[in-house]
């Protein structure tokens, strides 16, 4: 790592006081340097906004805000620094959280734990702009945006279509539950193949799936967020 560090340069300017940035501007330069880690893990907390997570005159406005500005600040100098090495073909990010917010504000200028939050996955492989449909707030559950996507189908798409794991090994990791969503295109072809989920529901239902990986590329990054969601 020593080594990779100290051949490897950052070609773009980083944003200041952003820690997601601080993360991200070492995983370029490790990239740069040869390092061959296929998953890079970095974070940026707090996200857990029960209380003020906007201002009380302005709701476009507050601590949630600066945060989506740090994500998406740090994100871009990552992408361009990657681009400007010649790298940018080479990685995909994610985003993820361990919980979602409330739709419905709590009274406290703040969300709650809920059920459902945005995941992004960002890069050049990466062609499908929207999945799913914006959240109906007229129809919640216990003040829940209803869930549309499970997060084990874009997981399932990344281990299978980015990383190049087989499908049985994927079907294994998910607990013999077969997951699968269009993230990628490109120069490859898809089909469309029935695939059966073993729930309680146990319907078929058609999918679209690449057919070559993109298992050569080298680098998924990930980026763990405690996020939240305001409406």
């Amino acid at each position: 790592m020593k080594i990779a560090a100290g051949k490897g340069k950052n070609l773009v300017t980083y944003p200041t006081q952003n820690t997601l940035a601080d993360q991200l501007k070492i995983v370029s330069r490790l990239i740069a340097g040869g390092l061959q880690t296929k998953i890079y893990y970095v974070t940026l907390g707090g996200f857990d906004t029960h209380s003020n997570q906007v201002n009380a005159g302005d709701t476009s406005v507050g601590s949630h805000a600066d945060l989506l500005g740090k994500l998406s600040s740090g994100i871009k100098a990552f992408m361009d620094d990657l681009k400007a090495q010649g790298n940018d073909n080479k990685v995909v990010g994610m985003t993820f959280s361990e919980f979602g917010r409330r739709a419905i504000s709590n009274g406290s200028r703040g969300t709650d734990h809920g059920w459902a939050s945005p995941l992004f996955v960002f890069g050049n492989a990466v062609k499908t702009q929207m999945i799913g449909k914006n959240p109906n707030l007229k129809d919640l559950d216990n003040n829940n945006i209803k869930l549309q996507t499970d997060f084990r189908q874009v997981y399932a798409s990344i281990l299978t279509d980015w990383m190049g794991a087989s499908e049985a090994t994927v079907k294994t990791i998910l607990l013999d539950k077969t997951f699968s969503i269009y993230l990628f295109s490109g120069s490859n072809r898809y089909w469309v193949q029935k695939l059966k989920f073993r729930e309680q529901t146990s319907k078929s239902i058609q999918i679209l799936q690449l057919v070559k990986p993109f298992w050569n590329q080298i680098n998924l990054m990930a980026v763990s967020l405690i996020y939240s969601f305001l409406i």
